[in-house]
């Protein structure tokens, strides 16, 4: 791979040699994530469950678009933070075209975001190695999953990272790999939702096969044709093809003229259909609650309500997306700031994005605050990441408060 042998671009590592004693001469537990990557997982459904064959359920797919690419697009950007937390943007910061703008040259920012995102919801782990220039970072680059292990430190517990592609290996410290991770079960390695799923996601499998099946064959007719005496195979012939010529295709919905006695019997839905279809709908309910996402974003629309969709947007935004945003801070900042920096810097997403639909409320919310003095015009500032004011600071209302050097206006009169 280019990225282990280049030249111009070489990423720092320290201590390597040390490190690299004592990584286990095999990778972690291949045999799981090449399970993951080739046939899946085994489930009581009968099914294998891997990250590909799970995303060819409408559920899933939905679930790990919906949070790869709101993540994704969510803007990114580096700050300065103030010994009194005031922030202001750093574009000089090399960090900071990184992630607002490429993460290399052929890839965005947004694209990288959203595939190591999907990796980390379909494999539990998302990784891209971070290359350094004159000890400043200068891009990151993705790395498939099932190519990097993860171990720690007989000593002190610190992670360090094996990489390795096309027969060659590297050893990278936990400061030059980017590690996104799903939640984790042993606080090393994410746990992919893919696999602690998979009884609910190859259940859908299983349900999906014979519907599709069933319809494919024709084994569903839309009704039946009763004669009162039996037809000779001409007659059944000849009724059949002038049936479908009258009221198949454009014809469909006209009115039926049967002869010789003829009555149309159409096939409806039985108790065991619609138990079927319920079940179907019950494992879209199931990989919603696997994700994290609410079943109303998955066209599940069975408990919606026109008082609770602004409710079900905030539970996404707060419950679905911010675990993931926090999981990108930390990742980002261990990475691309030095240790020196990270009080004084900060990189933070921008989630204004996401409060479109609730403008009016959030601005509400703010100035009620600012009437009740309960917190000054910086402080609101701070949380979105503006920059201090010179006269934010005063907690006085702004609704009853005279501005400096101007008098009230009944002074005035």
């Amino acid at each position: 791979m280019a990225l282990f042998s280049r030249k111009k671009s070489k990423t720092d590592i320290s201590n390597v040699e040390t490190k690299a004693a004592l990584v286990p001469s095999s990778v972690s537990a291949p045999e799981d994530w090449f399970v993951e990557l080739a046939a899946g997982r085994a489930t009581s459904a009968g099914v294998r469950v891997g990250a590909y064959n799970a995303m060819t359920v409408p559920a899933v797919k939905r679930a790990v678009d919906l949070i790869g690419s709101t993540v994704g697009i969510l803007p990114v950007r580096v700050f300065t933070v103030a010994a009194d937390d005031a922030r202001s943007p750093a574009p000089d910061h090399p960090a900071f075209s990184i992630v607002h703008r490429t993460a290399n040259p052929w890839t965005s920012a947004r694209k990288f975001r959203e595939t190591l995102t999907r990796d980390a919801l379909l494999h539990g782990n998302g990784y891209a190695a971070l290359v350094r220039v004159g000890g400043k970072p200068r891009e990151l680059i993705h790395l498939p999953p099932g190519t990097v292990s993860v171990d720690l430190d007989q000593i002190t517990r610190e992670p360090f990272y094996r990489a390795t592609l096309d027969g060659e290996s590297r050893v990278f410290t936990f400061r030059d790999m980017l590690h996104v991770a799903a939640p984790s079960l042993d606080g090393t390695s994410g746990a992919s939702p893919v696999r602690l799923g998979r009884e609910a996601i190859g259940l859908a499998l299983t349900l999906e096969a014979p519907a599709a099946r069933l319809f494919g064959n024709g084994a569903r007719p839309g009704g039946v044709l009763r004669f009162p005496t039996k037809l000779g195979q001409d007659a059944a012939n000849r009724m059949k093809r002038a049936w479908q010529a009258a009221f198949g295709g454009e014809g469909s919905g006209g009115t039926a003229v049967i002869e010789e006695g003829g009555d149309f019997t159409s096939v409806t839905l039985t108790s065991v259909d619609a138990q079927f279809l319920e079940m179907r709908q019950q494992q879209t309910r199931e990989i919603a609650c696997v994700f994290g996402v609410p079943a109303t974003m998955l066209n599940d629309l069975s408990s919606a309500t026109f008082s609770n969709t602004e409710a079900l947007g905030q539970a996404f935004r707060d419950e679905t997306v911010m675990p993931w945003v926090v999981a990108w801070e930390t990742a980002y900042e261990r990475v691309l700031l030095d240790e020196g920096e990270l009080t004084t810097y900060a990189i933070v997403f921008d989630l204004d994005g996401l409060d479109r639909a609730d403008l009016s409320s959030k601005t509400d919310a703010i100035a009620k605050r600012r009437a009740a003095g309960i917190v000054t015009a910086n402080e609101e500032r701070r949380a979105l990441n503006l920059p201090a004011h010179a006269n934010g600071n005063d907690l006085g209302s702004p609704y009853t408060t005279a501005n400096a050097g101007q008098p009230a206006k009944d002074q005035a009169a």
